[in-house]
């Protein structure tokens, strides 16, 4: 029987999520965060959200 696989993407302003599942069993979990860049703002940057609208 072949391996079912699910790919799942999440992102959001300032994360982004990856998971990879084989016959339900967890392979891959990883999360690319921007925490670090943000926190010289000491939060997410509200004069980006404006440029943006």
């Amino acid at each position: 029987m072949k391996a079912v696989w699910v790919l799942g993407i999440d992102t959001s302003c300032d994360d982004t999520g990856v998971g990879l599942v084989e016959d339900g069993q967890v392979r891959v979990n990883l999360v690319a965060s921007q925490v670090r860049l943000h926190q010289a703002f000491g939060a997410w940057c509200r004069s980006w959200q404006a440029a943006s609208t």
